[in-house]
């Protein structure tokens, strides 16, 4: 805490000095990716996420949305998959590209808790996001595709409280999608991959988890709990879509040995017919948590699949077919024009309780990190063959570019990479951390400031859907005439080129809309606080440096502030958090500091100052705070 003060207290001193911030060349943090060493976590938190225990439900808050659309239901005939990341608000997210590798197969592959014989002669390319620290959300990579097109992505899932426990070799979620994409050559690979990787290993730091797994030929939705799982295929002229409750009303298409058996043998589900009990058995009813399925947290999931049912319906009426930009709304969606819909959207709230009448759960949330909607179509070139469009944070305030298999092992642009490992915000020269405060600025006044902003991405985005079809063309034609290397270089420098417009627009907005406007007094010829010519620029880079020193104060302030409490349905103690964190950016630019009651109100409320980032499949210890992945 000390420490903290310290650099917090020089990084101040440094604006008073100078007022000014280091250009974009003199510092991009730290861009290595910890990970991949494979080093094993630290034993606190290894500990920590080593208990067994009951789920805390106390209350929960934003997590994943996903979509699968079969490809003879898309304008294309090419399979589509949507999908919105949501963690916290300042797990930001890293691009990685990793090229394929030759390995020993007896030699130990490292994740997050154990270590895993390769069992291959060499690893698929891959690439996707990650987050900026292994141990912020446990974990490496969050979504990702592969050199053969095989996408995954996650949704948490909650399993009933019998099944949940700590396994004494687990797998958490980023390592089973790391595991598939190395080695899968197809969806159905993948699915088996996985589905093998739950019964070795369990899962740790999810009450469940929702794999979607797509290649150009089919999708595949894997429900999984701690111990068991079953699989359901999409079919071609239909989608599947979760928000977070379990959905295969079924045995599944594939499911783990002793997923029937076990459910007899404890009592949870007596088939009609002892000779066939898969008719009848249905995985969500006998596996789901009750109070998931069909209790409090209905509203939580009710509304997004509606949305999804809804939007398809529309998109789908009188023979209609769906289209990659016509999933983008979707993503964007909090429920505008229905009666669940949210204004202002994006609840900053630390604990937001969705069981309550004020609370909305929206498909795009303050918390979603990333966001995709994938195209997979095997009758185009290979470096065409999948493409994905991505936006960063809330992409309600944001626009997607698009991202092809090309870029297999090359580099994204260093603003997409170099999210410091140590959580510091630099807007200044990461693109994750500018849409963050780009998001934060609209949210001052969302209904003042969204409309320009939406109106600047969909230009962005149009421009985009403008020039895509000839650049396809020309890097086909580059294909079809056995010069690969320049056709990806094609689309690399594109996608590279967009990526990097996103970044600069973004901060271009969040410039514009924050800045100063004049009153109408001033419009009347009053006086005016306009800044001298060449301040502002000087003035926005004190505030990066204030951001980077104020930050470490006050984690300081409230490490120091939390202590132990009460929740309303359980006894929880609350403890300081070890580790450096970037957490109270997001009310440092919605308006400065939080008021100086803020963290006594919320503990005289028997509110946590903080919850764990999902429901953790265990009661937090008092030796810290038992960080879980909230998905």
């Amino acid at each position: 805490m000390r420490r903290e003060r310290r650099i917090g207290l020089v990084c101040l001193a440094v604006i008073a000095l100078f007022g000014v911030v280091l250009p974009e060349s003199a510092d991009r943090g730290s861009a290595a990716r910890v990970t991949l060493d494979r080093a094993a976590p630290s034993s606190d938190l290894d500990a920590r996420l080593r208990r067994d225990g009951r789920t805390v439900k106390e209350r929960t808050t934003e997590t994943c949305t996903t979509v699968i659309v079969g490809k003879g239901l898309t304008e294309k005939g090419n399979l589509l998959h949507a999908h919105n990341e949501d963690l916290w608000f300042d797990t930001a997210q890293n691009l990685l590209s990793e090229p394929a590798r030759t390995v020993d197969p007896a030699s130990d592959e490292r994740f997050y808790h154990v270590s895993v014989p390769y069992g291959v002669t060499g690893t698929f390319a891959l690439m996707g996001s990650y987050n900026f620290n292994i141990d912020d959300v446990p974990g490496d990579i969050g979504l990702g595709i592969n050199e053969n097109g095989v996408m995954i992505t996650t949704n948490t899932g909650h399993a009933r409280s019998e099944e949940l426990g700590e396994p004494p070799a687990p797998f958490v979620y980023s390592d089973f999608i790391r595991y598939a994409l190395e080695r899968a050559q197809t969806a159905s690979d993948a699915v088996d991959l996985i589905g093998a990787a739950v019964e070795d290993h369990g899962i740790s730091g999810d009450p469940g988890l929702m794999f979607f797994i797509s290649d150009p030929q089919e999708g595949w939705l894997l429900e999984a709990t701690p111990r068991h799982w079953a699989a359901v295929r999409c079919p071609d002229d239909g989608y599947l879509a979760r928000a977070n409750r379990y959905g295969i009303t079924t045995a599944g298409d594939r499911r783990s040995p002793a997923l029937l058996s076990d459910a007899i043998d404890r009592g949870w589900y007596e088939p009609a017919d002892p000779d066939d009990p898969e008719d009848g058995f249905s995985f969500r009813d006998v596996y789901g948590d009750p109070e998931w399925n069909s209790g409090p947290y209905v509203d939580y999931n009710e509304p997004r699949e509606d949305a999804v049912q809804d939007h398809l319906a529309a998109l789908t009426a009188g023979g209609g077919r769906v289209s990659a930009e016509e999933l983008l709304p979707l993503l964007r969606s909090h429920f505008e024009g229905t009666s669940h819909h949210a204004e202002p959207p994006h609840d900053r709230a630390e604990d937001v309780d969705y069981t309550g009448e004020t609370a909305r759960r929206t498909v795009c949330t303050a918390r979603t990190v990333i966001s995709l909607v994938a195209e997979q179509d095997d009758t185009l070139p290979a470096g065409m063959m999948a493409k994905w469009w991505t936006a960063l944070p809330a992409p309600c305030t944001g626009g997607y570019f698009p991202i092809y298999l090309a870029h297999l092992g090359q580099p994204f642009p260093a603003s997409y990479t170099n999210a410091a490992v140590d959580g510091t915000p630099r807007p200044d020269i990461n693109a994750w951390w500018a849409h963050a405060a780009l998001v934060s600025a609209v949210d001052q006044d969302y209904p003042g400031r969204q409309p320009e902003v939406r109106a600047a991405f969909d230009a962005f985005e149009s421009d985009i859907l403008g020039r895509v079809p000839s650049l396809e063309a020309d890097a086909s034609a580059l294909y079809g005439a056995g010069k690969a290397a320049e056709a990806d270089a094609l689309l690399n420098s594109f996608t590279d080129d967009r990526a990097s417009a996103a970044f600069e627009d973004t901060k271009r907005l969040a410039a514009e809309i924050s800045a100063p406007r004049p009153s109408d007094e001033d419009s009347a010829g009053g006086s005016s606080c306009r800044l001298p010519a060449g301040r502002p620029a000087r003035l926005q880079g004190a505030a990066w440096l204030a951001l980077a020193g104020v930050a470490p104060l006050l984690r300081a302030r409230r490490r120091a502030t939390r202590t132990p409490t009460s929740g309303s349905r359980a006894s929880l103690a609350w403890a300081p958090d070890p580790r450096p964190r970037g957490r109270s950016l997001p009310r440092l630019l919605s308006g400065g500091l939080l008021p100086e009651n803020a963290f006594s109100e919320r503990t005289s409320r028997g509110i946590p100052p903080h919850v764990p980032r999902c429901r953790s499949t265990r009661p937090p210890d008092p030796c810290g705070q038992g960080r879980f992945r909230l998905r």
